[in-house]
């Protein structure tokens, strides 16, 4: 049936894009499971996700700071798979990205394209800041580590100085 297909090819599509998301290494991905664990101890299903309240709660228990969601919805033979990019602070929508699904469509390639796609508006509509701990005039250290993706070779741009906070 296609309610089946789109089950069998949702599963696709995230298992690849997982894979394509890792191999860019620009985010650290928590698994679907663990979403619906937190969603299970919170007495929410997952289509409740499209609940601001919802997604709030979420995003004050889940290690993560963004929610990738996805559908895949078909009109007669047209397939469209669409993902959506949340703020898991503020429950905005960073972005969204529908993909059209022609019978000969590649998942590896579309699942690339989506994840390079992601990843861009990640980097332009949520980038990485930090505080600044301590320096010398030419070294820094910042509150930000491994688990945020940075190694010791990156540069950074100090996009601006504030007064160190008292007390």
């Amino acid at each position: 049936s296609g309610l089946s297909d789109n089950v069998a090819m949702a599963r696709l599509y995230r298992m690849m894009l997982l894979a394509e998301l890792e191999m860019l290494d620009a985010c650290h991905v928590v698994e679907r499971e663990s979403l619906e664990t937190v969603l299970a101890e919170l007495s929410l299903g997952a289509g409740e996700l499209t609940d601001e309240r919802a997604r709030l709660e979420v995003g004050k228990v889940l290690p993560a700071s963004l929610l990738l969601l996805g559908d895949i919805t078909q009109a007669g033979e047209n397939r469209t798979l669409f993902l959506r990019l949340v703020d898991t602070e503020t429950t905005k929508l960073l972005g969204s990205f529908p993909m059209q699904l022609d019978a000969d469509a590649d998942p590896a390639n579309v699942s690339l394209i989506l994840a390079e796609k992601v990843v861009s508006r990640m980097r332009t509509k949520k980038p990485l800041t930090g505080s600044l701990l301590s320096g010398d005039g030419t070294q820094f250290v910042a509150n930000v580590g491994a688990f945020h993706g940075v190694s010791s070779e990156q540069v950074f741009e100090v996009l601006q100085l504030a007064p160190a906070a008292e007390g």
